[in-house]
């Protein structure tokens, strides 16, 4: 089909590319303010978003409505095919960035395709000071040449409570989520997409981390690359990792961590990897492949671990920096030296653990113990992840589970529980004197898991001021609660 140069057509909306649609056309609802966001439903909707990239947009809200399935779109033909090279990503530069907020209100994105050997190449390419939330990006199949993702190319903003399904090949700075954030955070997300890569700085959620902040996150996706390689992140420059997992397989030409890769200053704290990681010539760690001046605590790995020179079970090679509390399992791994931590035996780092492990770790607040074993082998759990229901028969009580995250937050945080009844629940939020702040959920759920959002307010709909806050469900039969800090 012939299309006029510059025009776009997008399922029944025409958009000139080189002026805005008329606001009537571009979304289903909204004015496009934070309290009244643009209403995003349809594919051509979700294109428009293109026309408010840069600094300027920066006031500019859009909430995904729905699930967007793009599949027949990359499809001869279809809106989106651009000649086989599929989705042109939302925001290519700095000029021309994605700054304002997306909210993906617990929505999927399905069926991305990229085959564009340029950089920049996701969803959105380019993002400056920006929120995207909420969000899952399924089925993906993204190729592009540097700095590519699924959800993000380069992030300079805030990734929270995100998800991706799928595959993501390119060059380097590769990753399942995020191909590189810098210095922007990526919280409460995760990725199972299959990373394939030819260059470095490869990683199951990020690829390279240059002064942002990942924090309770995880990736389980198989991660193939040529040099700085992990289950999480490929490559850590002076950034923060903190309470965050990996469990994919990981594979290198050299420099290879079942979390990350490669790191150099930053600090690294409060995460495992239970992963392989193989580094064929040099730089192969459990945890770590390559340590340089980063300080790394009460962290542990239990991957299998091999490949050339310099070979470790919880760190492959290190140059300065430190390594506190932090263990790796000397029978799985196959390896009994490491460039750092402390070597102990399956049945020393699985419950009830030996005295002499997991000295002075937060358990209670950031761990917990997998006393029965179904949730994490045995091995410590961070605090946020909900358990999966083990194998054994259903409980006869509620069997409630639930976890507050991030922790601590500044917009939103997720309030996630499981119950194993059908009947009411209360979830409600109140301050350190037991003042009742605000009610999350009042109503009937079928037993299963489920979570809420809080956004820092009270019934009245006020901000509250910063501080710690106790938050506690209530449901037939049982009651459970947590903390969770609020920064303003």
């Amino acid at each position: 089909m012939h299309r006029p140069a510059g025009v776009l057509i997008t399922g029944a909306v025409i958009c000139l590319l080189s002026s805005p649609c008329p606001h009537a056309q571009e979304f289903a609802g909204g004015s496009g303010t934070e309290s009244d966001p643009w209403q995003v439903v349809t594919p051509a909707h979700l294109d428009c978003i293109r026309h408010y990239l840069g600094s300027q947009h920066a006031d500019k809200h859009f909430r995904l409505m729905n699930d967007i399935d793009l599949t027949a779109e990359f499809l001869p033909g279809g809106a989106f095919h651009n000649g086989g090279q599929g989705w042109i990503p939302i925001g290519t530069s700095s000029a021309n960035s994605f700054a304002g907020t997306f909210d993906g209100h617990g929505n999927a994105i399905i069926g991305i395709f990229i085959n564009r050997i340029s950089d920049y190449q996701a969803l959105f390419g380019y993002t400056g000071s920006c929120t995207i939330r909420s969000i899952a990006v399924e089925d993906v199949d993204v190729t592009g040449a540097n700095i590519a993702g699924s959800l993000v190319g380069l992030n300079r903003g805030d990734v929270l409570d995100a998800r991706s399904t799928g595959t993501v090949s390119g060059g380097y700075r590769v990753g399942g989520l995020v191909g590189e954030n810098n210095p922007g955070t990526v919280s409460a997300s995760s990725s199972s997409a299959t990373i394939q890569a030819n260059d470095g700085r490869i990683g199951g959620l990020v690829g390279f981390n240059v002064g942002g902040t990942v924090v309770n996150c995880f990736a389980t996706g198989q991660v193939t690359g040529g040099w700085y390689v992990g289950g999480l992140i490929g490559r850590n420059l002076n950034g923060t990792v903190t309470q965050s997992f990996a469990t994919g397989n990981v594979i290198s030409t050299s420099v290879a961590g079942g979390l990350v890769g490669d790191t150099e200053g930053g600090t690294i704290s409060n995460c495992y990897a239970t992963g392989s990681a193989q580094a064929v010539n040099w730089f192969g760690g459990g945890l770590i492949g390559y340590l340089w001046t980063t300080a790394v605590s009460n962290s542990f790995s239990t991957g299998f671990v091999s490949g050339g020179e310099d070979i470790g079970g919880l760190v492959g090679y290190r140059f300065g920096g430190s390594v506190s509390g932090s263990y790796w399992n000397t029978e799985t791994s196959g390896q009994s030296v490491s460039a750092g931590g402390m070597g102990r035996t399956t049945e020393e780092m699985t419950y009830p653990y030996a005295a002499n492990t997991y000295t002075g770790w937060a358990f209670g607040t950031i761990w917990e113990e997998d006393t029965t074993g179904g949730v994490n082998s045995g091995y410590p759990y961070l605090y946020w992840q909900i358990p999966e229901p083990a194998s054994a028969p259903e409980p006869s009580g509620p069997a409630v589970l639930i976890a507050g995250y991030p922790n601590p937050f500044t917009e939103r945080a997720t309030i996630a529980f499981r119950t194993h009844r059908d009947g009411p629940v209360t979830l409600s939020v109140y301050d350190v004197a037991g003042g009742l702040v605000k009610t999350l959920l009042s109503d009937r759920r079928p037993a299963g898991a489920h979570h809420v959002h809080w956004d820092g307010s009270c019934d009245r709909g006020r901000r509250v001021a910063g501080g710690v806050y106790l938050y506690r469900l209530r449901c037939e039969g049982g009651t459970a609660g947590g903390k969770i800090a609020l920064r303003r």
